[in-house]
């Protein structure tokens, strides 16, 4: 099999059906990573409103554990919601996913604070979270297998590639919303009520967000299986007795791409402003900047792979990071503006490149009759264990050795483990989204 495709096979045209399928994903992807990425950007200030005063740095600590903890409900939802969509379909478990997310992000505005709470402050806001990570996790389960299974062959790569670049957005969004509310209100009236908004406007997204997959087609691939009476009876069951191999290794991929997307998604606003020292508007403006660049450059890179294959973006971009980690969250530390743009950047084309390739990878590995089962679980395992705690891991390294460039170690370790992972992923351009790439003993395609 030729790892290139023809120009002319590259670009057929869409139709309304596969542009309701692209909105669909990237809208709903937007709304979803809103409202789960809401809590990250507002984390500083939660710390202030959530937790006893006093403690600073374990306030922050105890913002970020809680923010980690919805995470390990991920392999919850993407169990459960796997099941269900490889049983019912994909789009009705996107519908169903982002209105939980919206309606748990509602609550979270209307929480009251620990001054008037105490430690039921805290608790209720924990449950919040552990909702949205069951939320996260079906979102997980489902959208990454409509999309692929609605794109024309030739471009699975760039059309996964948009939907995960759509779920850069709301942190770029979020800052600037922030931003703006702060520049409006006041820093005082930030801390005290202006907080709020952020997670009651990502309430109301979310009912935008159900208007408009519900207008989403299930796709061919799907309904195909489907008519012939092919859908497994116990996906699930299924995905871990035929299919551990592409479930250990989706876990292992994941590794650096969830350190790398989390690092610049989530961890380096509160890096920035709490250990660098930077004010947080400046910190907030590299940070959404170094998103957008992400939202831009990662379908391009979704392209390359559907031209050149997926492994040499991806083992480009474990290479890229491992090398220029230490030297990133060196620039970082100088304090200024432009630096910690720079830095940013930086681990911003390290993430496209990893993700290009990655994403469209992670979902090939799977046949279509258990790929909502098995990637939801596997998928949402690896981000758990390695994307949602970020934060706390990042910055406990930062407070036990005292050492502001500690977390480059991080992230180098990891992309050093995913180049050894890597030797071993089959390259899945091209392949039949209707067969598993290890029936027969066979580990690549050629």
């Amino acid at each position: 099999m030729s790892a290139t495709v023809s120009a002319k096979e590259a670009e057929p045209t869409l139709t309304l059906r596969e542009k309701r399928v692209i909105r669909g994903a990237a809208v709903g992807q937007f709304v979803e990573w809103y409202d789960f990425l809401a809590y990250a950007t507002l984390a500083p200030i939660l710390a202030l409103n959530f937790f006893p005063a006093g403690n600073s740095s374990l306030a922050i600590l105890s913002t970020l554990a809680v923010y980690g903890a919805g995470f390990f409900m991920r392999p919850l939802g993407g169990m459960v919601c796997g099941r269900f969509g490889d049983r019912l379909g994909r789009r009705n478990i996107l519908a169903m996913t982002v209105l939980l997310m919206g309606g748990s992000t509602l609550v979270c505005g209307l929480l009251p604070t620990y001054a008037t709470a105490g430690v039921a402050a805290p608790v209720i806001l924990l449950l919040l979270r552990l909702i949205q990570g069951f939320a996260a996790g079906g979102e997980a389960s489902s959208m990454g297998p409509l999309v692929l299974e609605s794109a024309p062959k030739a471009k699975r790569g760039a059309w996964i590639a948009i939907a995960f670049a759509a779920s850069y957005v709301p942190s770029a969004f979020a800052g600037f919303f922030v931003i703006g509310l702060d520049s409006v209100f006041g820093s005082d009236a930030a801390v005290q009520w202006v907080w709020r908004i952020p997670f009651l406007f990502g309430g109301v997204l979310a009912f935008v967000g159900f208007v408009i997959r519900s207008k989403v087609a299930e796709s061919e691939e799907f309904v195909a299986l489907a008519d012939k009476g092919k859908l497994a009876k116990k996906p699930f069951k299924e995905a871990t007795a035929h299919h551990k191999k592409a479930m250990v290794l989706v876990c292992l991929i994941i590794s650096a791409l969830a350190v790398s997307a989390y690092t610049i998604n989530s961890y380096m606003f509160t890096y920035l402003v709490n250990t660098i020292g930077m004010a947080q508007v400046p910190a907030t403006t590299s940070t959404s900047i170094s998103v957008i660049f992400i939202v831009l450059t990662l379908p391009y890179c979704g392209k390359l792979a559907d031209r050149y294959g997926r492994k040499p973006l991806m083992i480009t971009g474990a290479v890229f990071l491992a090398v220029t980690a230490y030297p990133a969250y060196l620039l970082c530390s100088v304090g200024t503006f432009s630096a910690a743009l720079g830095a940013q950047v930086i681990l911003s084309a390290g993430v496209c490149l990893l993700g290009g390739g990655g994403y469209v990878t992670l979902y090939e590995l799977f046949p279509t009759s258990v790929r909502s089962s098995g990637i939801g679980f596997a998928y949402n395992l690896g981000y758990a264990v390695f994307g949602g705690t970020v934060p706390f891991v990042n910055q406990l390294l930062v407070d036990v050795t005292g050492y502001a460039l500690a977390p480059s170690f991080y992230l180098i370790v990891v992309s050093i483990v995913e180049i050894l992972v890597l030797r071993i992923v089959p390259e899945t351009l091209g392949s039949d989204l209707k067969k598993s790439l290890f029936t027969s003993g066979r580990t690549a395609r050629s």
